[in-house]
């Protein structure tokens, strides 16, 4: 599917879940990778970010988490658990309709079970990306909340002393 279609249904499922009043779920992997963080820069957008996108229908975060990884790295990862949960509204338009998307994103904190590479959705980076690892502390810039980060700080010192 090119990034395209993927976004215009995108676009219409936000849409349908607003006439339901439903809210759209979306998750964010925080991959560690020793005491670093994989993050992806968007050179078209040149935003860097997390891994993630949409919880399909039927799907929980934790999979989600590890579809999305596959997908926009290539990279295999173990979910371990949600670090952070967060709550927003996304203002859309369909035509000259114009809506309110009310989303929910999860942080779900992951192990990096085997690197890859790979380039998404055909179009989604359309000046491409690259892959790289950062300093924990580099999630505050991503909205991750000092409380998840101190989380994920945590769980890393425990796994270094075992």
């Amino acid at each position: 599917m090119e990034y395209k279609e993927y976004r215009d249904n995108r676009l219409m499922e936000s849409y349908e879940k607003y006439l339901r009043g439903e809210t759209f779920k979306k998750v964010r992997a925080i991959v560690l990778c020793g005491d670093k963080v994989l993050l992806i820069h968007d050179k078209g957008k040149d935003v860097v970010t997390l891994p993630g996108g949409g919880v399909e229908e039927g799907e929980n975060v934790l999979d989600a988490a590890k579809r999305e990884t596959l997908e926009e790295t290539g990279c295999s990862v173990e979910p371990i658990m949600v670090v952070d949960k967060t709550s927003y509204s996304v203002p859309m338009s369909i035509g000259d309709v114009d809506f309110e998307s009310v989303r929910e994103a999860y942080f779900v904190l992951c192990t990096l079970k085997e690197k890859g590479n790979a380039d998404g959705l055909s179009g989604e980076y359309e000046k491409g990306r690259d892959l790289f690892l950062a300093d924990i502390n580099k999630l505050k810039d991503l909205h991750v909340s000092s409380g998840a980060i101190q989380t994920i700080k945590a769980f890393n010192l425990a796994g270094q002393k075992s």
